[in-house]
């Protein structure tokens, strides 16, 4: 006899399409239960990161640099105020924000790290976040990405977007981190073609 069981050999041996409901009601009497298993490896993630060169780091150079900018290259000076928006906001300034911001392109960026007025570093960016009362996981993937209307049905059982889908991933995953740990999943972003990122939350103390 069998002790675990994939959803495809459970569907296999009802004979029916959606053996989700099935599955729900033996996990809600306790009969069974699910998981997942994570086939990679965890990898630190990097990402580009946008700096000022220390040359125009101080307020009177930075502000002489823009004064001076001739209009031959007004999309390289989109690209420095999107920059200083940023820094303003964010504190740091990621290369894709950049970009997303400015609307220029990657050429345009390299002709100002080029004239060395910006500097690009590659750096691990911290999946899991410590905060004084909460723990924050965030989970980016590189896939499709989803749409606003899409990000409230993705939790449903069952919906999936998929061919070969059953829809239960995100569902099981959600009840595992808000039922059985007291926790929140949810969407943090997400952009179509550029993929999304969900993020997990935990109080501390609790369990």
């Amino acid at each position: 006899m069998k002790k675990e069981l994939k959803l495809d050999e459970v569907q296999e041996i009802l004979d029916i399409t959606h053996v989700y409901p099935v599955v729900q009601s033996l996990l809600e009497k306790h009969v069974c239960f699910a998981w997942e298993s994570l086939k990679e490896k965890y990898t630190v993630k990097k990402e580009n990161f946008i700096r000022l060169h220390p040359n125009y780091q101080n307020e009177e150079a930075l502000a002489n640099l823009l004064n001076q900018w001739t209009t031959k290259a007004p999309k390289q000076l989109e690209l420095l105020l999107a920059y200083i928006h940023l820094l303003k906001k964010d504190g740091v300034v990621k290369q894709a924000d950049l970009l997303k911001k400015s609307g220029a392109s990657s050429a345009q960026l390299k002709g100002l790290i080029d004239k060395a007025i910006l500097l690009v570093t590659k750096e691990n960016v911290e999946r899991i976040h410590l905060k004084e009362k909460e723990v924050l996981i965030d989970v980016t993937d590189s896939g499709k990405g989803i749409s606003p209307a899409l990000q409230k049905e993705i939790f449903t059982p069952g919906f999936t977007t998929k061919k070969r889908g059953w829809g239960l991933g995100l569902t099981l995953a959600k009840r595992i981190v808000e039922e059985y740990n007291n926790g929140s999943l949810m969407v943090k972003r997400s952009e179509l073609g550029r993929g999304s990122t969900f993020r997990i939350s935990f109080m501390k103390g609790l369990s």
